[in-house]
């Protein structure tokens, strides 16, 4: 079991982060009508989901989450056009070994998964319920309250989760419109990443890494970065997030704002909540995608490790 939760681990680092696509013989996903038909798809996808069991009905050892599955008659697998493309897509939920909720899309000509728990170890009780309005489809998710470090878990809570920037995010219908004047984002420590990263933008589209690396974005990336901050109402968020795991990466994120307003999140595990998963996304990517240029840093303050969360 344990090799197994690290490999689910690495599994959802790997959907999470580097937006898992795959390009293996196509399915009809309008014509699946049975579990079977379901894990062959995965399998196709990854082998690894060979370790997966899909049952024909959900089950679960707490008796309350039981309880809630069955009176929102939750089946494992479910279709919907739940990226609003026109093409048919899945809901599955797995629940041995652990509990999984992800979504297949299908692309055209690859699929993507996607997952909507992404908190490992700390949504084993979560719900999600496709929903329409007219003819664009969403996803209910019954589940844990977001946490802030202080909260206590007593109760659920349903939130709308609709496919936007490229991923699944919660629904705000009114954005926020704050002027975004730069983004520091340092991430420390994770059995997965080595070492303490430091990204600063700023709205001039200049980027530094680790205090020694310069670059730039393009007008357009740095603008999506501030429409999703805005949409996710970043100035309403907790300051502080936990995930209920061990050997996490922690992200701290400071946002400038508005004339030199500024707000900090702490999130240990990445997770605190499907808008700040995906924004670490988009900054993880901008890593990759920069094209960095190494200068000489002179001598003085040097790069604060992020400590790790106790």
């Amino acid at each position: 079991m344990g090799n197994f939760v690290k490999w689910l681990a690495v599994l959802l680092f790997g959907v999470t982060f580097a937006n898992a696509q795959s390009s293996v013989k196509r399915y009809n996903i309008s014509r699946i009508r049975s579990v079977q038909q379901v894990v062959q798809l995965l399998c196709n996808i990854d082998s690894h989901y060979r370790q997966v069991k899909i049952p024909s009905a959900l089950t679960f050892m707490d008796s309350d989450c039981q309880r809630i599955a069955d009176s929102l008659k939750l089946t494992p697998w479910s279709k919907a056009d739940l990226d609003n493309d026109g093409r048919t897509d899945l809901l599955i939920i797995i629940n041995q070994p652990e509990h999984t909720i992800l979504c297949v899309l299908d692309k055209g000509g690859h699929y993507e998964l996607k997952t909507l728990n992404r908190d490992i170890g700390s949504q084993s009780c979560s719900f999600p319920v496709i929903a329409h309005r007219g003819k664009t489809a969403y996803i209910k998710y019954i589940r844990q309250p977001d946490r802030g470090t202080l909260e206590v878990i007593t109760h659920f809570s349903p939130i709308n989760i609709i496919f936007k920037y490229g991923d699944f995010i919660e629904e705000n219908p009114k954005p926020a419109a704050y002027a975004i004047q730069k983004i520091e984002y340092a991430t420390s420590g994770a059995f997965i990443t080595v070492g303490e990263t430091r990204l600063v933008i700023d709205a001039r589209c200049s980027a530094l890494l680790n205090d020694h690396s310069s670059g730039t974005l393009r007008p357009e990336e740095f603008a999506e970065l501030g429409s999703l901050l805005n949409y996710i109402k970043f100035e309403d968020l907790y300051e502080e997030y936990r995930a209920q795991a061990s050997d996490q990466t922690t992200a701290i994120i400071t946002i400038t704002y508005d004339n030199g307003k500024t707000k900090t999140i702490t999130d240990y595990g990445m997770t605190g909540t499907l808008g700040l998963n995906l924004l670490y996304q988009k900054l993880e990517a901008l890593k990759r995608s920069i094209q960095w240029k190494e200068h000489f840093s002179p001598p003085g303050p040097r790069l604060v490790p992020v400590s790790v969360l106790p």
